[in-house]
């Protein structure tokens, strides 16, 4: 029986049967197998979600291959791409075409479906989640039945299913606004938590994002500029040998095990995250370089991820309040707290729903396989977000559940309505959607 997991290696599942889809008829053909024996079944991706989302103890729809862009229109700036393409594959696309993907998370593994069905984000005021991009998409329901949705057709299934978490359908293609390509002018250096996390600070440029580094003294902060693009791009200094040494042996495998020596003795923390500091986030630097390449970073090895947006308002008091868990709680919290910031939007379950909202995001490294003592951090963490009206990032660790959850958002009985009707019999669920969606 085929053994599925999650990038992080931090979710498994072995699922009765596996389709893999290259084709619409693909997946057409894999729900109605699905249908024919009475199981569920749910769809992975890139498997890049840090939690069960995509998992599935019976059914499980593979979608990498269907990955083609079908057509990139550089007048009206839109692009039309199927579901299992990954950012990184659509964004070496579009620049052949100078164009580029409004805004972009961290890393370029996601599926775009998985990316779309979670509400991935970047960072940058003005720019809401992928999901926000969306002007239709196309999805084989159920039922076998081909529903291509935008504000015109089937206007209820677009408004919610830009972000439907697997639950309504096969989302097999999506529509959505591209910009002209652009470069990005980055200034990033240490800064004091309570300058970063002023609206002038943040505010002050077109993306803003903040590191808070537990027991290390000071944040770390990153603020980018959109220019025109160039085709020219800042080169990097110093030689491969010692860029290697820095980046590699000290910055992966010296953390790492830095990481795990912290697990056996947990004093040790706070001595590695001012180490790798020390060696990474000490010096101020300065960048001009195209989008893809300043938005995102490595992010090192696996590891377990929580993130809540929180309204923006009261954004300082709920990251100072982290800070005070982080360096007194007694916690293993590692480096860094991720602090981001994007746009509102009207999409029903959408994390920013209603209005901008300030992401915090705590990780917890697993050095060679080691699981360390995370659970206590995260439960804490939760709690806090929770205290502040912070809503989950919906692929990330997130414990409450579906009443908890009802309350957060205004149109969930909405979302829910579009379900009942698109999916009745609950075939797209497994463990994940029956803990959150009830």
């Amino acid at each position: 029986m085929n053994r599925f997991e999650n990038w992080a290696e931090t979710y498994s599942s072995r699922p009765q049967v596996v389709k893999y889809a290259d084709t619409v008829d693909d997946v057409v053909t894999g729900l109605e197998a699905a249908r024919a024996e009475g199981a569920a079944v749910r769809v992975l991706g890139a498997a890049q979600s840090p939690n069960d989302i995509a998992m599935s103890e019976e059914h499980l729809l593979v979608v990498r291959g269907l990955n083609q862009v079908r057509e990139i229109d550089r007048e009206r700036c839109e692009v039309v791409a199927e579901a299992g393409i990954s950012l990184g594959e659509l964004a070496a696309a579009l620049a052949r075409e100078r164009l580029a993907l409004p805004n972009l998370s961290s890393i370029l593994r996601q599926s775009l479906g998985g990316a779309a069905a979670t509400g991935t984000h970047g960072t940058g005021l003005r720019w809401g989640s992928l999901s926000s991009w969306i002007e239709g998409f196309e999805m084989v329901a159920v039922d076998g039945m081909l529903v291509r949705a935008d504000r015109s057709a089937h206007a209820d299934l677009w408004s919610v299913g830009r972000l439907g978490l697997g639950a309504l359908g096969v989302q097999t293609a999506f529509r959505l606004k591209v910009v002209p390509e652009f470069d990005l002018r980055v200034e990033e250096g240490p800064v004091s938590l309570e300058t970063a996390m002023q609206a002038e600070w943040y505010g002050g440029a077109d993306h803003a994002r903040v590191w808070y580094l537990p027991h290390v003294g000071h944040a770390w902060g990153w603020r980018a500029w959109r220019v025109p693009a160039e085709r020219r791009r800042t080169e990097k200094h110093g030689s491969e040998i010692g860029r290697w040494w820095k980046d590699r042996v000290l910055g992966y495998h010296g953390f790492q095990a830095g990481l795990w020596l912290a697990g056996v003795f947990p004093a040790m923390l706070p001595a590695v995250n001012r180490a790798y500091s020390g060696v990474f986030l000490k010096d101020p630097r300065a960048s001009v370089g195209g989008s893809v390449a300043q938005f995102t970073f490595d992010c090192l090895f696996h590891q377990r991820v929580a993130e809540w947006a929180v309204p923006l308002e009261v954004a300082e008091d709920a990251v100072t309040a982290v800070r005070e868990l982080g360096e007194r709680g007694g916690f293993q919290a590692h480096l860094p707290v991720e602090i981001r910031f994007t746009a509102g939007d009207d999409i029903a379950l959408s994390p920013t729903f209603g209005g901008a909202r300030c992401w915090i995001g705590i990780v917890s490294y697993i050095p060679w396989g080691r699981e360390l003592y995370w659970r206590p951090w995260f439960e804490a963490f939760e709690a806090r977000m929770l205290a502040f009206g912070g809503r989950p990032h919906w692929a990330k660790e997130f414990a409450i559940g579906p009443e908890r959850l009802k309350a957060m958002y205004p149109e969930w009985a909405e979302f829910q309505a579009v379900r009942d009707e698109y999916d009745p019999n609950r075939r797209l669920k497994n463990r994940y959607t029956e803990r959150v969606l009830g």
